[in-house]
């Protein structure tokens, strides 16, 4: 595959990248993953899904009861189960959290700075109903300093997020399931928008380049 060629794919899936749904999964308290030896989910995940900006959520529970589930203990055994050949489906509604992050870290010439990290999508809050079990989300969050004052507002200056998974069985009120659940990009754990519009400008630049390189090559051979 030659350079341009290359380049053009890197930049579409840059794009493409960009425009996807947030991953989101199932941890207990203890913020450790829920899994399931024979989970057909990516990496053995018991509780995997995707959540969209609109807050469109799909939650897929892959949890064969003659998996090793680990942790061996705490809220992941207590996940419904769920063959791998006929998992359990949740999709509903939720309603996404778009936070302004700020966070304490090294800014213009190297000082510690309160730094405006843009909107993140940080968590879900919202009830989804799947007969015979209800899963309720919520979630909470400290922001890491004071872009005012700078000044830190916890001890690291770095943002605090605590989030919770609820699930009952309807007709029941104790519940199955208290633990929690992890949202993958949070705190502008992806490229800063600026920083992404800046590699695919890049990006594409090379294109062209490479493009003018060919076309000249091919006049100079005619």
């Amino acid at each position: 595959m030659n350079t341009t060629r290359f380049l053009a794919l890197f930049l579409l899936a840059a794009v493409a990248q960009g425009a996807s749904a947030t991953t989101i999964w199932l941890k207990d308290n203890a913020g450790q993953v829920c899994k399931n030896s024979l989970s057909t989910n990516p990496g053995q995940v018991i509780g995997l899904g995707t959540v969209t900006s609109a807050g469109a959520l799909t939650l897929t529970i892959s949890n064969p009861s003659n998996g090793t589930k680990t942790p061996s203990s705490g809220e992941c055994l207590n996940l419904p189960t769920a063959p791998a050949a006929n998992p359990l489906v949740i999709s509903g509604s939720v309603t996404p959290q778009m936070l302004s992050i700020h966070m304490w870290k090294p800014g213009t010439k190297g000082a510690m700075e309160c730094l405006d990290q843009g909107s993140n999508f940080s968590g879900i809050i919202g009830l989804v109903t799947n007969n015979p079990y209800r899963f309720n989300f919520t979630g909470g969050y400290t922001d890491g300093c004071n872009m005012q004052t700078q000044t830190k507002i916890t001890s690291d200056g770095l943002p605090v997020f605590v989030r919770g998974l609820v699930i009952r069985q309807q007709g029941r009120e104790l519940p199955l399931f208290t633990g929690s659940y992890y949202i993958f990009n949070e705190a502008n754990r992806i490229p800063e928008p600026g920083s992404l519009l800046l590699l695919m400008a890049g990006a594409a630049g090379l294109i062209l380049v490479g493009m003018q390189r060919r076309r000249l090559a091919r006049q100079a051979r005619g």
